[in-house]
C-alpha cells in the first residue's frame, strides 16, 4: 500500500470518528478488515495495510483527533469567509488530516497539499479540489512567512 492509499484509510477512519461517532479503535479495526485481500470491501478496498502503513494511518488519525479543536480553529481562520459549520464533511476531514500532518513538519508541504487535493478529488464535491487546496496553499504560505 502507498502512503497514498494510507492517506485514504485515515480519511475514511477519521470520517467514521468524527461524522459517525464510532470508537477510534472500532473504526481502525473496521479499517483493517475492509482492506484485508481475503474478504475486501468493494466500496472502499484501498489494499493489504501493512504494520508500518497501519501505524502510519493510526498516526494521522490520532494527530487530527487530539489537535481537532486547534485545527478547526486553523481551519476556519484561513477559510474567513466561510463558517467551519459550512464546509462540508469529507473537507473538513481531509483539511483535518492535511493541516495535522503539515503542521508536524515531516511531510513535505507540496507532498501534503498534493495528496490533499487528489483526496478531495475523490471523495469531495465539484469545488473540494479548489476549495482544499485554497486552504492548504494560504496554511503553507503562513508556515514560509
Amino acid at each position: 500500500m502507498s502512503r497514498r492509499a494510507a492517506r485514504e484509510v485515515a480519511l475514511q477512519v477519521l470520517y467514521q470518528i468524527t461524522e459517525g461517532a464510532n470508537d477510534p479503535e472500532e473504526a481502525l479495526e473496521a479499517a483493517w478488515q475492509r482492506n484485508e485481500p481475503e474478504d475486501p470491501d468493494p466500496d472502499c478496498f484501498c489494499g493489504p495495510i501493512e504494520q508500518d502503513e497501519r501505524a502510519f494511518v493510526r498516526e494521522l488519525v490520532e494527530i487530527a483527533l487530539e489537535n481537532q479543536v486547534e485545527l478547526d480553529a486553523q481551519i476556519a481562520r484561513l477559510a474567513r469567509d466561510w463558517p467551519l459549520e459550512r464546509i462540508g464533511s469529507v473537507e473538513r476531514a481531509i483539511l483535518r488530516l492535511a493541516l495535522g500532518e503539515l503542521n508536524t513538519g515531516e511531510v513535505a508541504p507540496s507532498i501534503v497539499a498534493n495528496e490533499a487535493v487528489e483526496l478531495a478529488k475523490k471523495y469531495g464535491d465539484d469545488n473540494a479540489r479548489r476549495f482544499v487546496n485554497g486552504i492548504i496553499g494560504s496554511a503553507i504560505r503562513e508556515r514560509e512567512a
